[in-house]
């Protein structure tokens, strides 16, 4: 099964989100190595989408950044309308590994 978690930005902001994959080992949870694998996020709201790959930074100890421009940013409603999804890919088998609402706030600031 997935995670479930919230994710909240500021809309009009450049946000990086720091991303650590790990699996439940036992009682502990521990890093799952990326190597060969695509990380892919969504997310959807009534009028549009964001759709990207997921930067992994440090494969081998399950470490990825997502950078949400802020055109992707000041384009979610404001609220918790919007839904998102990540994916883990390995060749062609696709597994959900975290899913939740982006939260977006803010976004009073002028791009220019």
């Amino acid at each position: 099964m997935p995670t479930t978690k919230d994710i909240s930005i500021w809309r009009g902001n450049t946000e990086t989100l720091p991303l650590a994959v790990k699996v439940r080992s036992g009682a502990t949870l521990v890093p799952v190595n990326l190597t060969g694998s695509t990380l892919r996020f969504r997310a959807e709201w009534a009028g549009g989408s964001i759709a990207k790959d997921i930067t992994i930074t440090d494969a081998a100890l399950g470490l990825a950044e997502l950078v949400l421009s802020t055109a992707e940013t000041r384009g979610v409603p404001q609220g918790s309308t919007a839904r998102f999804e990540i994916e883990r890919w390995v060749g062609l088998d696709q597994k959900t590994i975290l899913y939740g609402r982006l939260v977006a706030s803010g976004g009073l600031n002028p791009d220019t």
